[in-house]
């Protein structure tokens, strides 16, 4: 880079690039700089489940993240720089990781041969390359895999107020269209996620015409939303893989068998079930020698027991069923090659890959006639009830018998069927990026919202909400700035100034009644002045939660801007560093000439004040909310029979509560685990990750050290011991 170039980076005024840690920034960077300066927009793909992925120890690609390593893969398709991110989205960073780093991991992982230590290094090359980014308004922030994953999307705010266009990849609307085949807490932090995420999101991309038109009933009927969605069909071709004449050796229990092949994670949505009943009823005809084995390839996932029973109680295992997990792409290739046909019962599916990807092999797929598909398969596959597993016996059964017909719709397939590749796929979806075009200015949330109606910015009441059909639209994403993230029940005011943003269906001028929810975090009175167009109101806050009003008016384009001073609390001392000034529950507005609307918000308030948020189960009795954990503390900790270990419960809750990636409620938890056991080496070093994760690095350096103090043979933990150290020296 040329001095020119440099002095035209410092007149900027911002530092748009930086190392992430440290001062030394990573060779690549120093490549990058240039290309900010310019003219050229960027892509910054965020990796974030992928990177989970691989750190959760798995040594192949499938699904959400396949879609994400051939992006990365042919990231060259799309005419501009596609640089693959790592956020930190508590901290509201945008970590930049160099691409060339990031495809070596995808490569490992797409091999399906490297090693966990390979695989980890790889991960920590990737890591060490990353930097801190600012992206610039001619830049987009793509989200194609897990979005749902994060705890809250507060940067999302942040990149579009500063005119950066956020385009999200939809891959299916399961856990909203059909919550039974998850976990209630997995259907409720997707549903709060996808809000919170649409609201603040340009562009909409689907995996199928199928996804396309849920998604846009969705945001029509639930959120009275109205974005441009665009379908890209995933690909129906398997992964490039060295072919084999011979026979693997972990499947030598299939040497001169037949069998028929089922790809995909063995969970209640997949209706593995159906197939077992088929199966045994084709042994009960025919006797279990005389019947092709059933091949099921995939990892064990979520509510199965049922299925496991089944499987032991007929003895499947013994007889006619092989499966097999975390096979590599070239054994994949191998059993469809070999297989007689494939079948893929699921009850519901964004896409359905494993449909495209048998008949791309040129082999025929019994498949379910649900959701989408039929959109996959069209004329080439045959389909099923997926409810009705006796019409699946009246599929399968002739092919068997009848080897002939099988033949010939292998031949049509292989003769007619045109796979779509990857490559693509690529290429269309970097179109319909490059295509897309948004306007200079936009509101900081999608939502429209209008008078008489009370908007939460916590997340307890949309599961109510959901069940009775009612809009879903939230204030949550309308705070600009001064906010921390949104909790159960409030968002609490972390900054002096503190501003929110509400696009309203009112014209400019229009006078309006407010009513807003709020709250005291500690005992006495905190003063706030809260402004609304050019009118303020001076409110004192001397309970936990009291309900004030004040009347604004609605300024340019719709916009109702509310803008909040904090003053001081009743003893005019300084709040102490890291306390909330003050928190929001609700927002309500009223047309001061339309008396309708204050009586329906006066009513919402009262409700809202009776309700009590009921916690949340996974339906194996686990607790994984944080409220839930919370209540249930207060539960055992009042019995007075001497029968639950206390600290067994914390400790439970902090695993619980890091597993949600609830960050706050882990480290508390943790806390008061320690303090009863005190000698816990591995409760320290989890608790340490814990505090990394928030950002407190003088907690997880004292953490660390504790580790190594109980457990000097812990040569893991030394790494993250040196990390957080640089780190604090570094300050």
């Amino acid at each position: 880079m040329n001095m020119s170039q440099v002095a035209k980076a410092q007149m900027t005024g911002t530092e748009i690039i930086k190392p992430a840690y440290g001062s030394e920034m990573p060779k690549w960077g120093n490549a990058l700089l240039p290309k900010m300066i310019g003219s050229r927009p960027i892509y910054w793909l965020d990796i974030t489940d992928f990177v989970a992925y691989a750190q959760d120890g798995n040594t192949t690609v499938s699904g959400i993240q396949r879609v994400v390593a051939n992006l990365i893969v042919h990231r060259a398709m799309a005419d501009v720089d596609v640089i693959p991110v790592i956020p930190e989205f508590d901290r509201q960073r945008v970590l930049a990781a160099d691409a060339e780093a990031v495809q070596t991991l995808v490569q490992l992982l797409q091999g399906g041969s490297a090693s966990r230590e390979t695989i980890r290094k790889a991960l920590d090359a990737v890591y060490d390359s990353r930097i801190e980014v600012s992206p610039r308004a001619i830049d987009s922030y793509v989200m194609v895999g897990a979005f749902w994953i994060y705890y809250h999307h507060d940067l999302l705010i942040r990149l579009r107020m500063e005119g950066v266009r956020i385009s999200l990849f939809i891959h299916d609307l399961i856990q909203i269209k059909n919550p039974e085949y998850l976990s209630e807490v997995a259907n409720r932090t997707f549903r709060r996620s996808l809000i919170d995420v649409l609201s603040v999101c340009d562009q909409v991309l689907t995996n199928s015409d199928f996804v396309k038109g849920e998604v846009e009933e969705f945001m029509g009927r639930r959120l009275n939303l109205s974005l441009p969605v665009t379908a890209v069909q995933l690909p129906t071709e398997l992964p490039s893989a060295v072919q084999s004449a011979t026979q693997p050796s972990r499947f030598s229990a299939l040497s001169g068998q037949d069998y028929v092949l089922c790809v995909g994670t063995i969970e209640i949505r997949k209706n593995h079930s159906f197939l077992i009943k088929i199966w045994e009823a084709l042994a009960t005809e025919f006797g279990d020698a005389k019947i092709p084995r059933l091949v099921f390839v995939g990892k064990w996932g979520w509510n199965i027991e049922e299925l496991k029973e089944e499987i032991s109680r007929t003895k499947a295992a013994d007889r006619w069923l092989q499966v097999y997990n975390n096979i590599s792409d070239a054994e994949l290739d191998y059993l469809y090659e070999n297989c007689l046909f494939t079948v893929y019962p699921s009850f519901a599916e964004g896409w359905g890959l494993p449909v495209g990807e048998s008949l791309a092999r040129g082999k025929p797929c019994v498949t379910s006639s649900a959701t989408s598909m039929p959109e996959v398969g069209g004329r080439f596959a045959r389909y099923v009830d997926p409810f009705d597993w006796q019409s699946g016996l009246a599929v399968i059964r002739p092919l068997l018998l009848d080897r002939s017909d099988l033949a010939a719709w292998e031949r049509n397939i292989r003769e007619n069927f045109k796979p779509k590749t990857w490559l693509a796929f690529c290429q269309e979806l970097y179109d319909a990026l490059k295509a897309f075009t948004w306007p200079s200015t936009r509101p900081v949330c999608n939502y429209r919202f209008s008078p008489g109606t009370l908007y939460d910015f916590g997340e307890a009441r949309l599961p109510r909400l959901d069940l009775e059909g009612d809009l879903m639209v939230t204030a949550r994403m309308t705070r600009s700035k001064g906010w921390g993230p949104c909790e159960q029940q409030l968002a609490w005011a972390n900054e002096a100034n503190a501003t929110l943003e509400l696009q309203t269906v009112l014209p400019t001028g229009w006078l309006v009644d407010i009513y807003l929810c709020l709250s005291s975090p500690a005992p006495g009175a905190r003063i706030v002045e809260i402004t609304a167009g050019t009118s303020a109101k001076t409110v004192v806050l001397a309970v936990r939660r009291s309900v004030h009003k004040l009347t604004g008016c609605v300024g340019d384009n719709g916009i109702l801007t509310l803008a909040f001073d904090f003053k001081t609390n009743s003893a005019g001392k300084t709040v102490p560093a890291g306390e909330p000034l003050f928190g929001i529950s609700s927002i309500g507005f009223a047309d001061v000439t339309v008396p309708d609307h204050h009586m329906r918000l006066i009513e919402a308030l009262t409700l809202a004040g009776c309700e009590v948020p009921h916690p949340v189960d996974d339906g194996r009795g686990e607790v994984l909310d944080p409220v839930k954990g919370a209540r249930t503390a207060i539960e055992f900790l009042s019995a007075t029979a001497p029968l639950f270990d206390i600290s067994a419960l914390w400790l439970q809750l902090a695993r619980s509560s890091a597993k949600a990636r609830s960050w706050g409620w882990a480290s508390r938890f943790y806390a008061r685990y320690l303090r009863a056991k005190p000698e816990s080496a591995a409760a320290w070093k989890q608790f340490g990750h814990v505090e990394k994760e928030r950002g407190r690095f003088e907690n997880a350096y004292v953490a660390y050290s504790f580790v190594r103090h109980l457990n000097p043979g812990d040569h893991e933990v030394l790494s993250h011991y040196e990390f957080v150290r640089n780190v604090l020296r570094e300050r």
